[in-house]
């Protein structure tokens, strides 16, 4: 169960990061 929440992390977290990218060029 405790590897379920970091992949949860990176699952929400990468598409803000990848939106924040293309948002800033």
């Amino acid at each position: 169960m405790a590897t379920l929440i970091p992949l949860a992390v990176v699952a929400l977290a990468g598409p803000a990061i990848i939106a924040l990218v293309f948002y800033r060029k």
